[in-house]
């Protein structure tokens, strides 16, 4: 059955999106992967040794240590330990150039800053570099220094260079700001892959990390102004056990390509009693993405913040076993292009505002839930009264408060298993577009809503099967379809009057729970409407109905005026009662007097006829693979040879 769905309530949009994105600037420091290599110190490493041409370095014992500001130009293989201390009150920094290194040690960290303003690890146009680092973590000040490359400093990675990192625990580590702005850096983990305790903002650079822990990280959760990640361009490519990309507070995505696998993606299998996060982007305050190219494959959320989710740009793709895009409080689609190919929800937050975009959601449960609070057994009394078309279908439930949707434009496609749309409060749409493919289940529906819901614009259309929203013994649904608030109120009211004098008063009240009320503003809406429902009964009681009649395209029979009630053509005024339900009146017409009769076509084909189609015969059936066919026409145009 094709139905549109509409309730009443007074107009309601949301407060003006004032969203901002997190402002992150890349020093020209950042970026720049220069140096003055005659004012460098060169060190060319060997085994556990190591030869210094310049100043500031010194190596003792498998440790090379850089004890000032400056250049340091590497190359060889080492066995040992890099550590870099200088004054930081002096403010300045130190760059580590790789050009070609490769770096083993069996005791955490191969790379240490212990104090420094700032650290840069350069890579060396064109260079392969390498860092394994195996076994144990040493450990400072009861600190465990527990990552390949550990820094207490802001550290930067740039260049033109590569750098394959190989941990058995984390991978690079910054208890700072992590910056990388250059550089094809790859990172295999036994826990995080890349992490930095105030920030990561990746500007640059094609980054592809495994990890068994999160893959990117930020986690300071003392200071609300830091604990952030921003992605900002380059490439990122994350395989991870645990969370793709996690960041204590906020996570944006401006500009990149970012490829995530968490938690062995949607397809993994699920252990009741393993409650590690795995989603792919995880926010603890805001996630926000205003570009980019974004693919999500993750076992659990694909997008999820513990707060508000803003997307106003970029492609977006997610695959997930959870929920696509999930906010604990607000989500918002402002812009941008979005495809759910396989979530058990879609669209998830306290309030849902859809204002723009494009998106595309294939689910197993509901495509948008406005919800939050505690799972409810049972339905809600008075959200199922007698006149309901804002009832839940479902059994399970959450509380009903003060949730919402609001589609002000955009273009939506839903394909849910089961609700299309469901709010615990309302539902309004004034602009945009949305397709909703209905489920098949007999508890769900396209919309449900336990408040009100209201269309004052934008096109609503739904398709499913016709058990979409039923109710135990009735198969019924009555559509009103008026121009005002006003007249569907008095609607209401002269229905629950009318049911208290009927004998069959509950199982009126059971078909009423799936009929709709729709207020349109003009006679050309309500005549779309009506050709889009196909309805098997249309009842027109309007001024000119005959002039609104001859406009109708889908319908099994069209009652004319305010004295055709249909009861008049079920018993007695002549027109056929066997009619085309749930919307085949678009291909069908009611049982008629042609419907008995049996009818054989007759044709004849000259010599000269068949010469013409012949062509077309012989190759329809040799495509259908039917050489009989295009053999008969053969034989008689070549005189009974083949």
């Amino acid at each position: 059955m094709l139905t549109l769905l509409l309730a009443l309530w007074s107009p309601w949009a949301p407060a003006e999106e004032t969203q901002s994105v997190l402002q992150v600037e890349y020093k020209e420091s950042d970026l720049d992967a220069s140096w003055d290599d005659a004012q460098a110190t060169h060190i060319a490493l060997d085994g556990q040794d190591a030869t210094v041409d310049g100043d500031g370095a010194t190596i003792a014992d498998g440790v090379l240590s850089i004890v000032e500001p400056g250049d340091y130009v590497l190359s060889g293989t080492f066995s040992g330990r890099i550590e870099v201390e200088v004054d930081k009150e002096e403010n300045e920094k130190v760059r580590l150039v790789f050009d070609g290194v490769a770096l083993e040690t069996q005791t955490l960290p191969a790379v240490f800053c212990r104090q420094a303003d700032k650290i840069t690890l350069t890579l060396a146009e064109g260079s392969q570099n390498t860092i394994t680092a195996r076994g144990e973590a040493a450990t400072e000040d009861d600190e465990a220094l527990d990552a390949a490359v550990y820094s207490k400093a802001d550290m930067v990675i740039n260049g033109g260079g590569s750098l394959l990192v190989t941990s058995d625990m984390h991978g690079i580590l910054s208890k700072d700001d992590m910056i990388v702005t250059g550089g094809t850096l790859e990172i295999d983990a036994g826990d995080d892959g890349l992490r930095g305790k105030d920030a990561v903002e990746i500007g640059g650079g094609t980054l592809t990390i495994r990890a068994l822990g999160d893959g990117v990280k930020a986690n300071n959760d003392s200071d609300p102004e830091r604990g952030y990640v921003s992605i900002d361009g380059g490439s990122l490519t994350v395989e991870s056990e645990q969370d793709g990309v996690q960041a204590e507070t906020t996570l944006q995505i401006t500009a990149g390509t970012v490829h995530i696998v968490a938690g062995g993606g949607a397809g993994a299998a699920w252990d009741a009693g393993d409650e590690t996060s795995r989603k792919g982007l995880k926010a603890g305050t805001r996630l926000t993405v205003t570009g980019g190219e974004i693919t999500v494959d993750s076992f659990d959320d694909a997008l999820h913040s513990n707060a508000d989710v803003y997307v106003s740009g970029g492609t977006i793709t997610l695959s997930t076993g959870d929920d696509a895009i999930h906010g604990d409080a607000d989500v918002t689609v402002a812009d941008g292009v979005i495809e759910v190919l396989e979530a058990y929800e879609g669209i998830e937050g306290v309030d849902v505002v859809i204002s723009g975009g494009e998106i595309g959601v294939v689910c197993s449960d509901d495509a948008i839930n406005a919800a939050g609070g505690t799972e409810e057994e049972g339905t809600t009394a008075d959200a199922q009264n007698a006149w309901g078309p804002w009832g839940r279908g479902g059994e399970d439930q959450f509380a009903v408060g003060d949730y919402s949707i609001c589609v002000t434009g955009g273009s939506l496609v839903l394909e849910a298993g089961g609700d299309g749309m469901d709010s615990n409060g309302i539902i309004e749409m004034s602009g945009g577009t949305l397709f909703i493919g209905c489920p098949a289940m007999s508890g769900d529906s396209a919309i449900d809503v336990n408040g009100t819901m209201t269309l004052t614009g934008g096109v609503l259309v739904s398709l499913g099967s016709s058990q979409m929203a039923q109710v135990p013994d009735s198969d019924s649904q009555a559509v009103l379809v008026c121009p005002s608030v006003e007249f569907a109120r008095d609607t209401q009211r002269a229905v629950g009057e009318q049911l208290l004098q009927l004998r069959r008063g509950e199982t009126i009240r059971e078909a009423l729970r799936q009929s709709r009320i729709v207020v349109l503003d003009s006679r050309e809406k309500m005549i779309g409407f009506a050709n889009a429902y196909a309805p098997e009964h249309l009842i027109i009681s309007m001024r000119d109905a005959w002039d609104v009649a001859a406009q109708i395209t889908a319908a099994g029979s069209v009652f004319i005026g305010p004295w055709s009630p249909e009861s008049a053509g079920d018993y007695a005024s002549g027109t056929n009662h066997t009619l085309p339900t749930g919307g085949w009146a678009r291909a069908y017409s009611g049982v008629n007097t042609d419907s008995f009769l049996r009818k054989i076509t007759y044709q004849e084909l000259s010599r000269k006829g068949l010469a013409a189609l012949s062509p077309t015969v012989i190759a329809m059936a040799e495509a259908e693979g039917l050489g009989a066919h295009a053999a008969a026409v053969r034989v008689r145009m070549k005189g009974g040879v083949l």
